[in-house]
């Protein structure tokens, strides 16, 4: 069992699809092949599609199961559909049961991918911006009494130099 994930690099808050591919490489046809799914904690269910069998979801103990009365030599097709509300890794390990023999069960078909943070795809705020001149108050000196508090420095250091 492969897996892969649509988009490639699935983002926090969007829905995205996990692909699983069954292979029976033969050359038996397997009877009764019942998949299991367990979703982690942080990964929603959405929804799934099968090409083959019929595939149901217990929201109380996160499992997806998947179940084939009958594989013949080919890929049947397993799209679920989740979504993360926040980034992180996830693993994922499906277990496989199956009424005919096969000695490549157990481990397969294990799938690890990242959900990315949505960066700035979080809460929308509506601002609005406003222009508005606000009138400065009359501060400070006069300039008349600036000019005339200069003269008198200048004339308190010039006079002490003429007396002389």
């Amino acid at each position: 069992m492969e897996g892969t994930s649509d988009p490639a690099n699935p983002v926090a808050g969007e829905p995205f699809t996990l692909k699983y591919k069954l292979g029976n490489k033969g050359p038996n046809t397997a009877q009764n092949v019942v998949i299991n799914i367990q979703l982690p904690e942080g990964l929603n269910y959405v929804g799934a599609q099968v090409d083959t069998g019929s595939v149901s979801y217990n929201a109380n103990n996160r499992m997806l199961t998947w179940i084939l009365d009958s594989v013949p030599m080919g890929d049947p097709y397993l799209n679920l559909t989740v979504i993360s509300p926040v980034g992180g890794s996830f693993t994922i390990k499906p277990v496989i049961r199956s009424g005919t023999f096969n000695s490549n069960l157990d481990p397969t078909g294990i799938f690890s991918f990242s959900v990315q943070g949505n960066g700035s795809k979080g809460t929308v705020v509506n601002a609005a911006s406003t222009t508005r001149t606000v009138p400065l108050k009359s501060t400070g000196t006069p300039v008349n009494y600036l000019v005339l508090a200069v003269l008198m420095v200048a004339s308190g250091l010039i006079a002490p130099k003429i007396k002389k």
